[in-house]
């Protein structure tokens, strides 16, 4: 993960995920690694770095930014969406409330959305890109929620679409759900 200062007044906190794309298509070609349907995309954090910290950590009022990169041009991944989990213990979120619990600890707005399981999908804001702001509090208690994260990208490999998966996690500081 690469911190960055915005020129504003908040920081945007990148997460950039370095896809050694000559290993995968190495193992592609002479592994069994899968369908690589959008189903069932091929786990590929053996051959993803995630630069700086392997537990980054946001604060209220930064946003976070997952980017995608390759090691060259020559292919062209696409970011389908990203996707956050809440995996913090001790903390009884049901279904119901995991919109509350996501509205409460970021700005969703219209580029994220809570799915039936639980999850938040995050939709990109370019073909290797998504952000996603931690809200802030006004003199709330503060909590920290630690959320698992999967990034679903495409790629064209051999004139055949495959769908790959990166899945590491990260913290949050938010107010704590009511």
């Amino acid at each position: 993960m690469k911190n960055e200062i915005s020129n504003s007044t908040l920081s945007t906190n990148d997460i950039v995920l370095n896809v050694q794309e000559s290993l995968l298509i190495e193992a592609i070609t002479n592994c069994n690694l899968g369908t690589g349907t959008i189903s069932e995309p091929i786990k590929v954090d053996s051959f993803t770095t995630i630069e700086g910290s392997r537990l980054p950590s946001y604060k209220q009022g930064e946003s976070i930014n997952f980017k995608l990169v390759f090691e060259n041009d020559d292919f062209e991944p696409t970011l389908v969406c990203c996707s956050l989990k809440n995996v913090t213990k001790n903390t009884d979120f049901n279904s119901v409330l995991t919109k509350g619990l996501y509205d409460s600890v970021f700005e969703c707005g219209t580029t994220a959305s809570a799915l039936e399981d639980g999850s938040l999908c995050v939709m990109p804001n370019g073909a290797c890109s998504a952000t996603l702001k931690v809200r802030n509090a006004a003199k709330r208690e503060m909590k920290d929620f630690y959320f698992s994260y999967s990034v679903l990208f495409s790629l064209n490999v051999g004139n055949k679409e495959m769908f790959f998966l990166i899945d590491p996690i990260i913290r949050v500081e938010s107010p704590d759900y009511p």
